[in-house]
């Protein structure tokens, strides 16, 4: 009975510690949510939010339909698409806050390790900042930590029906990431080794099976069918992976690069847990001593079973991220809560010295300092004159050390209010609207300023999707099309002419900066913005070309 009094009350207590875990995320993230679209991909939700059609890429495939459909719920009430998909990446956040601290305490069964595990995994910088943009790399952080939990459940504690919650955790979660269906399989199959009972196996597959279809089939009806959606999302893995993986036939040159980039996100994401991480080494390398010592604590404790967890969860990711594609570095989500996992050894050992305790405090201290306070200059030519020396010497050893904080997001943010803050003074000085307005940007147009070549933003997603009631086209001078973005309509047109209405009597050109010799032929434009708005008056233009493209009004 005694026991039973006391297995509750543990249980109590960790429920409020994770809650509290949750309560911290909310309280680190709620200030430096970001107030508009982040990249490109954001763009393409908020578009797939007004008119959800993957061929578009409104988003792109294989869709995201969970958390674009949470999404318009959202927005229903707020009715401010990038705080509603932010607001969605905070929620998955502060989740895996909580359950990282009841997973690292189902593996360690110490409360104290466990909370010290995950306040590093809180305030680490990459964490930090994807839960503070509409993106779904949070959803990955959450989905590797449940099925793990259910993991330690299923093979410490041989609970079999946590088996049937993870399950349905990855069929539900693939509708918000559909790639965590091949990366987190391996450690659903170590998982279903240690079930025992055909019952559990026979409920399981029914639960994968009806958590997928929920989100699988809708988003295939909207598509044209099983087949096109089939189609339409195999040809773009096809599309990335040959541009970056030497097994689809890309150079040797691109994967090695793709390794560099995922390697030094690594780095930067891992960098303060490195004295536990190693130490975490040496321990295994010594594996009776830390054995003995979490056995007192977690008598179902198994170093090998531990092991074999972290390397289901890791391996598979790592194998498809270093040779198969490494699109964003917010991918690394996914890992970053294995490595934070396998640290809690390296931790077990420093809590027990009053200076272990003194270190792991200072190295959480610096991951909340590089998020807040960080000002990143050094990664951006243009502004190298304001980069403190530190800055250049972190980005000579790895650039992606610069590349998570607040000041990324905040320059962001300033760039699109004087963007729209430029556009409506432009529309208001001409006495005009949206409706009477093309809006033309570059894509792969270079310009040069303090001796360096750069490229212009790619910010035709955002800019379509805030200003939908403009015609917005996207013109590179490699390509033989062009894009147009019209209420929430993509269209592709595969020739070298732009026709453009004749109600719309106004144009404006966004880009960084567009060099003399780049300039449109056959209308003049004028520059006495603050920021990137060139406009033409087009009231009595009939043709002008740009970017070699002719553009025609009607």
């Amino acid at each position: 009975m005694e026991e039973i009094k006391m297995a509750k009350t543990n249980a109590k207590t960790n429920v409020i510690i994770a809650a509290s875990m949750g309560v911290i995320v909310l309280l680190l993230s709620v200030f430096f949510i970001s107030s508009y679209f982040y990249n490109w991909d954001v763009g393409q939700f908020a578009l797939g939010m007004e008119n959800y059609d993957i061929s578009m890429h409104q988003p792109h495939p294989p869709g995201y339909p969970i958390f674009v459909g949470i999404a318009i719920g959202l927005d229903s009430l707020l009715n401010n698409a990038n705080l509603s998909l932010s607001i969605i990446s905070l929620i998955f956040a502060i989740l895996a806050g909580a359950f990282f601290y009841l997973l690292a305490h189902a593996v360690t069964k110490d409360t104290s390790v466990s909370a010290m595990a995950a306040i590093f995994f809180i305030t680490n910088p990459i964490f930090w900042f994807y839960r503070e943009v509409g993106l779904t790399y949070t959803a990955d952080a959450l989905a590797g930590i449940l099925i793990a939990w259910c993991a330690v459940k299923i093979i410490f504690n041989r609970n079999y029906t946590f088996f049937l919650l993870q399950l349905a955790v990855l069929g539900l979660f693939a509708g918000v990431r559909p790639s965590l269906i091949s990366l987190m399989l391996p450690l659903v199959i170590l998982s279903a080794i240690f079930v025992r009972g055909k019952k559990f196996f026979l409920w399981g597959l029914l639960i994968l099976a009806v958590s997928i279809g929920a989100w699988l089939i809708p988003t295939a009806m909207m598509s044209g069918g099983i087949m096109e959606y089939y189609e339409t999302t195999t040809t773009l893995f096809s599309v990335s992976a040959e541009g970056t993986s030497i097994l689809a036939g890309a150079p040797w040159e691109a994967t090695w690069g793709q390794i560099k980039t995922f390697t030094g996100v690594m780095a930067a994401g891992l960098i303060m847990l490195a004295i536990p991480l190693i130490i975490t080494a040496i321990l295994l390398l010594r594996s009776k001593d830390i054995y003995k010592k979490i056995r007192e604590k977690n008598k179902n404790f198994g170093l090998i079973n531990f092991t074999l967890i972290f390397l289901a969860w890791v391996v598979p990711a790592i194998f498809i991220y270093a040779f198969i594609h490494f699109g964003q570095p917010g991918y690394v989500l996914l890992i970053i809560p294995a490595f934070c996992l396998i640290a809690v050894l390296g931790m077990f050992y420093l809590l027990q010295k009053r200076w272990g305790y003194l270190l792991l405090v200072f190295l959480i201290i610096i991951q909340v300092l590089i998020f807040i306070l960080l000002t990143p200059f050094a990664t951006s030519p243009t502004n190298l004159s304001k980069a403190e020396i530190y800055e250049v010497y972190l980005e000579k050893i790895n650039p992606w050390f610069l590349k998570f904080n607040y000041t990324v997001i905040n320059e962001n943010d300033e760039k699109f209010a004087l963007l729209d803050e430029e556009i409506n003074e432009y529309l208001n000085s001409q006495d005009t609207t949206l409706e009477e307005t093309v809006i033309i940007m570059p894509r792969n147009l270079f310009y040069e300023e303090d001796g360096f070549e750069l490229r212009n933003d790619e910010i035709f997603r955002q800019v379509m999707a805030y200003y939908p009631e403009a015609i917005v086209i996207e013109v590179a001078p490699d390509r033989d099309y062009w894009i147009e973005g019209h209420e929430n309509i993509t269209t592709h047109h595969f020739d070298k002419e732009v026709i453009i209405p004749a109600e719309r009597r106004h144009i404006i050109f966004i880009a960084n900066k567009i060099e003399e010799k780049d300039y449109p032929v056959g209308i003049s434009l004028n520059r006495d913005r603050e920021d990137r708005i060139y406009s033409g008056d087009a009231i009595d233009i009939t043709e002008f070309e740009f970017a070699t493209f002719k553009f025609k009004k009607n």
